[in-house]
């Protein structure tokens, strides 16, 4: 599985998360802010990652659900 950690989280976490959850099927966990530039919209990592598949998005950003632009990406 990857993880994705939204911005509003700290990158620290993500950082714990991946440490704790190393194993044999290449799991990781990556801060949104080290994958991606800190200026790129929401659209458009949402839809680079839906891209890739297989991501899950941990966010405490409750206007990603609101904005249509988002739920569309």
């Amino acid at each position: 599985m990857k993880i994705l950690i939204d911005n509003n989280i700290s990158p620290k976490v993500a950082r714990a998360i991946n440490e704790l959850g190393k194993g044999p099927h290449g799991d990781f966990c990556v801060a949104l802010r080290d994958k991606f530039p800190a200026s790129t919209p929401d659209t458009e990592w949402i839809y680079k990652l839906g891209a890739e598949r297989g991501w899950c998005v941990i966010s405490a950003d409750l206007a990603i659900t609101r904005n249509k632009a988002e739920i569309a990406a």
